[in-house]
């Protein structure tokens, strides 16, 4: 009974999806077509089905996929929703609790969509990282072993061209 009350909740979820879906695109062709309006309307059903996968993985590939975004032109509104969305999963802790992996991979996408703030944003990031003990240790832990992994490699690449 639990199964099947879990398999009619996704598929109500996927019914509201795919019809909010597809009234966007009605709406867009009511209108004269419009390839602007179409292409907000895509990215606008991405961002609102990453709301709702729970699979790491497919997740990955969603955030991956919106560094092509980038190359769009968007307009302001669906700038700020990628944005906010895309920041919701780069930052630890609720609501959503995602693994460093999709963090990485949110900022990834951040700093590819929106260069202008890359460096304003590490700077700012850091002393809130600080406000958390937990995730700060953990934060700079990570950094060091990760500068550490990378030196011992240049050194070892290093190494080889001298040979």
């Amino acid at each position: 009974r639990a199964l099947s009350s879990l398999r009619s909740r996704e598929e109500r979820v996927l019914d509201e999806r795919a019809s909010s879906v597809m009234e966007d695109m009605a709406a867009a062709a009511e209108e004269p077509f419009d390839v602007d309006r179409m292409i907000e309307a895509v990215v606008l059903a991405s961002l609102r089905t990453m709301r709702c996968i729970r699979n790491e993985a497919v997740l990955l590939s969603y955030i991956a996929h919106c560094q092509r975004f980038a190359r769009l032109q968007l307009s302001t509104g669906t700038r700020v929703k990628l944005f906010k969305s895309l920041h919701g999963y780069s930052i630890p802790g609720g609501p959503r609790y995602p693994p460093r992996s999709v963090r990485a991979a949110a900022r990834a996408s951040i700093d590819q969509c929106f260069p202008g703030g890359r460096v304003g944003r590490f700077f700012a990031s850091i002393p809130f990282r600080m406000l958390r003990p937990l995730y700060g240790i953990r934060s700079i832990m990570h950094y060091v072993a990760t500068a550490l992994v990378f030196i011992w490699l240049w050194f070892l690449r290093l190494l080889r061209l001298q040979q």
